[in-house]
């Protein structure tokens, strides 16, 4: 049997059905962040500024950080950061700076403390970077500081006996490698900051490859899992898993490539991405020896594969 409802009753019923059902309310995040603590100014250059400060922390476990130059805000950086440079700033100006910290329900933290900082005045060469050295019988290893007043981005010119061998470097150090045991060098480095200004080149490095261990005669581990990738020619890409060694740095131990009997490549620490040519149409056979600083030679990592 089909009972048709009149307007009354279907109204009555509805009510009924909206008024049983369960309504589940989340209640909004009303949490800020800690206030950001300890802002500092770490370095100053003509058009920059950087910064450091105590990390804040938030129930949400998301938020960022708002630098603010006066009332304005300037720059933000993730909640992960606890340094930031801020740059395009004028020569010769003075900036007051705070930080607080937002999180995803707008939720905002008190303000640091406030900190002044002064660009200084435009084209001011910054100050020489602080070169370092280490060596091994067959590398010497440069590393320098970065000048806290020389402006993003930092290009670096790396001067051997005077001359300048590597220019627009972008990181803080630098190895040479495939050197002989008492090999003598000079070295010194020069800063261009982000407006185009040089610094003076830093004090001299000298430095000689000491002689190989006369007491080392243990090769270093054969390379492992040797793999080829061809793209359809006669090129084709090998990697290997790195050979250890007792005395040379894994990061030092040298690979000899051969394909087809002749040298190929030779690449230093890493087992990734090395270069080839071999014969299109015909099988191939390459050997990849470790090296150590001693000369010491591992058997050959070999493979056989076939160019097509």
């Amino acid at each position: 049997m089909i009972f048709a409802l009149g307007p009354f009753r279907m109204f009555a019923m509805l009510v009924v059905l909206l008024t049983s059902a369960k309504v589940y309310a989340y209640p909004r995040d009303r949490t800020p962040p800690t206030t950001p603590t300890n802002l500092q100014v770490t370095a100053v250059s003509s058009t920059s500024v950087s910064f450091a400060w105590g990390p804040s922390s938030d129930n949400s476990g998301s938020f960022f950080y708002v630098l603010f130059s006066g009332n304005t805000a300037v720059a933000n950086a993730s909640m992960s950061a606890t340094t930031y440079t801020l740059t395009g700033l004028n020569p010769g100006t003075t900036y007051t700076f705070r930080l607080r910290a937002r999180d995803q329900s707008m939720n905002w933290s008190g303000y640091s403390n406030t900190v002044t900082a002064t660009t200084l005045p435009a084209n001011t060469p910054p100050s020489p970077p602080e070169l370092s050295a280490s060596v091994g019988p067959t590398h010497i290893a440069l590393s320098w500081t970065a000048p806290p007043d020389a402006a993003p981005p930092q290009r670096y010119w790396i001067y051997q006996d005077g001359a300048p061998i590597i220019t627009w470097h972008q990181t803080n150090s630098v190895t040479f490698y495939l050197l002989n045991p008492g090999t003598t060098h000079t070295y010194t480095v020069q800063v261009r900051d982000g407006n185009g200004v040089f610094s003076e080149q830093s004090k001299a490095v000298t430095v000689t490859t000491p002689p190989s261990d006369p007491n080392d005669h243990t090769p270093p581990d054969k390379p492992t899992n040797l793999f080829e990738d061809d793209f359809g020619d006669a090129e084709f890409w090998l990697t290997w898993t790195e050979s250890t060694d007792d005395v040379t740095p894994q990061d030092i131990v040298r690979y000899d490539v051969y394909v087809n009997g002749e040298l190929s490549d030779i690449q230093i620490g890493t087992g990734m991405r090395s270069i080839n040519y071999g014969n299109f149409g015909e099988f191939n056979t390459v050997e990849v020896y470790a090296i150590d600083e001693a000369g010491n030679t591992s058997p050959p990592a070999t493979l056989t594969f076939f160019l097509n």
